[in-house]
């Protein structure tokens, strides 16, 4: 072997060498961080309040998560759009099938679509609609409504709308209409368009295919820049994401979620249960006391999140922008996900839910009586026109 040749090998067995011990190092610290955590004041109650508390931090953008999944990437979904940046739309009815998102209506049609913003943005083209009712409600990872386009809140003149992500520094070129600024560099828009019944689909057709999607480059007429790095998102496993593997989810999320300031010691706490960007987390190497904690944590914020969603009636406080939100927001955007995720701000639709029965217990149909919606009974009474 050449003098030169043994330099090469020698040095490619050093790097090896110590990402080998970097990769360990990473290992040891957060262990050793779990076991800090675990023996803070003596009990493991520390870590089943970071594991609770973080927990239901990502309780919402792993709800979201599943969706994006099942939309982008997941191939057997019947939802499946066909990757991002492209709309899918839909002329025909929903169905019982349509499992998506919960209370879906017919008297819009949807158009689904999720945008990669971290190449460059995209621009929304919208037609002038002089009759006909749409609204493209933008959100993103965090599942905030962030921005909404669409009639009532850009009007029925046709626009052009840049839609870019958290860490573009680019200008802003002629013929824009408006900016929108997103926290992450995904987002996705259920997009409603009103129909009028069985006959009106090929109207509605020609009109859904007026909402055009396009990298910024291809607006302005210039090259591409160079394409994002390919991601393996997780395969999506309920149970998984419900239970101690939240945190891998949550893992590979965050280095797309743009980590507000307000946020910054939250995350110092929650990296004491191996909560990191781009974190590996591997729940084997815990030991079963820090293992118990976090489970425990995951229980009672489970619970507590169950218990506040059964008793809501009104969706008005849990749809909106992070501002609207509040303080409260995580609990907010929370019982959002639950009660239905995805669902309009205040001010494009008013949803209401009753899931109690009389005796305070889940309306859920399994015993008793059955309601006089589920027994045939029940008559449309009279409908008197509004005046």
């Amino acid at each position: 072997m050449t003098k030169p040749l043994k330099l090469l090998w020698l040095s490619i067995i050093a790097l090896l060498a110590v990402t080998l011990v970097e990769s360990a190092q990473a290992q040891i610290l957060v262990g050793a961080a779990l076991v800090k955590a675990a023996r803070k004041g003596g009990a493991p109650e520390d870590v089943k309040a970071i594991a609770k508390e973080a927990w239901l931090y990502a309780y919402a953008p792993l709800q979201g998560y599943r969706i994006f999944y099942n939309q982008t990437q997941n191939r057997d979904f019947p939802g499946y759009l066909g990757g991002v940046n492209r709309f899918r739309h839909d002329a025909r009815p929903s169905t019982s099938s349509d499992a998506a998102i919960v209370a879906s209506d017919n008297d819009t049609r949807y158009s689904w679509a999720w945008l990669d913003l971290r190449a460059e943005p995209m621009v929304l083209s919208l037609p002038a609609e002089p009759s006909r009712y749409y609204v493209n409600q933008w959100f993103d990872l965090y599942t905030h409504n962030f921005a909404y386009t669409g009639v009532r809140s850009t009007g029925r003149a046709a626009g052009n709308y840049l839609f870019a992500g958290p860490r573009w520094k680019g200008s802003v070129p002629e013929g824009i209409t408006q900016v929108f600024r997103a926290e992450t560099e995904f987002i996705g828009t259920l997009t409603r368009t009103q129909t009028h019944g069985p006959d009106d689909v090929a109207a509605l057709q020609e009109v859904q295919a007026k909402y055009k999607l396009q990298p910024l480059s291809a607006f302005v007429g210039s090259g591409a820049p160079p394409a994002a790095p390919s991601i393996a998102f997780p395969r999506w496993d309920e149970k998984k994401a419900q239970g101690l593997e939240f945190i891998s989810y949550l893992n590979a999320l965050l280095p797309f979620m743009l980590t507000p300031e307000s946020e910054k010691d939250m995350f110092k706490r929650f990296s004491a249960i191996g909560i990191g960007a781009g974190k590996a987390f591997d729940a084997s190497r815990l030991k079963p006391e820090v293992r118990k904690a976090i489970e425990e944590g995951i229980a009672q914020a489970s619970n507590e999140l169950k218990k506040f969603s059964s008793t809501q009636t009104d969706s008005a406080a849990f749809y909106g922008t992070r501002e609207f939100l509040g303080k409260d927001y995580i609990l907010k955007r929370n019982t959002g996900a639950v009660l239905g995720i995805y669902a309009n701000s205040r001010e494009e639709a008013v949803y209401a839910a009753d899931q109690l029965d009389r005796t305070r217990k889940p309306l859920e149909g399994t015993d008793g009586p059955k309601p006089a919606l589920m027994d045939g009974s029940w008559k449309q009474p009279p409908l008197t026109p509004a005046e």
